[in-house]
């Protein structure tokens, strides 16, 4: 993709999913990123319940709670679906990414 900075975005909410796709996104593409700090503590707040479910014994984990990694997956999908429209409206091509060859285990 080429670059798009000359894009801003700002992330306007709190909530981990979101705030970390548009994170992901501004990453990806060079975009121009703002967020209040009081979003910003927001986000700590909430992210925090997650990180620390995830570092505990597995045996004593929330197993109703997303893990971070689960988080991550989902925003940066969605991050790379942002990139693409924001692109295509800007005129701009998207290349998509080479299909690495099925490698195969030999032992």
């Amino acid at each position: 993709m080429d670059n798009l900075k000359d894009v801003s975005m700002v992330i306007a909410t709190s909530e981990p999913k979101e705030y970390l796709v548009t994170y992901i996104a501004a990453c990806r593409s060079g975009m121009k990123l703002s967020v209040d700090p009081q979003i910003a503590e927001e986000f700590k707040e909430k992210i925090m319940p997650t990180l620390e479910n995830d570092i505990r014994d597995p045996d004593k984990r929330d197993k109703t709670m997303p893990t971070l990694s689960n988080i991550l997956f989902e925003a940066d999908k969605r991050g790379a679906e942002i990139c693409r429209t924001l692109a295509a409206e800007n005129g701009q091509t998207v290349t998509p990414k080479k299909k690495q060859p099925k490698m195969e285990m030999c032992f």
